[in-house]
């Protein structure tokens, strides 16, 4: 699937260079790039995505639960929230917690520990039947 993608923006490159009319290639390489973009995000992280908003309480208490792989900061970021999280490590969310008086809180989950602790949410919701 990625090499799908990887092929369809260097295709847009090739007939803008043979053609020289910018549209078609242009339509190329933005699909291209989409298709990477949903292929890199993922359909689970969409589902996980649309479940935390769904269910923020037990959304946060995931979060507190699995804390070896969430950073949660409730309220506001301090300043040097940056030296304590490796961005290239780690997946940002903002989730509103209503047990918490609709407070935002920040969520930082670190790869790939973050994806299986996604996957296992899911399967507990999924349990409960919510």
């Amino acid at each position: 699937m990625k090499k799908l993608g990887i092929v369809l923006i260097i295709s847009s490159f090739i007939i803008a260079y043979f053609l020289h009319n910018y549209v078609f290639p242009f339509a190329l390489l933005i699909t291209g790039f989409f298709f990477l973009l949903i292929h890199h995000v993922g359909k689970s992280t969409l589902e996980f995505t649309k479940l935390i908003s769904k269910y923020p309480n037990e959304a946060y208490d995931w979060f507190k639960q699995e804390s070896y792989c969430w950073k949660i900061y409730e309220g506001n970021l301090p300043v040097n929230y940056k030296d304590e999280i490796p961005s290239k490590q780690m997946k940002s969310l903002r989730l509103i917690v209503p047990k918490l008086g609709n407070r935002i809180v920040y969520i930082f989950g670190r790869f790939p520990e973050c994806r299986e602790s996604e996957k296992r949410f899911m399967e507990d919701l999924k349990s409960k039947d919510l």
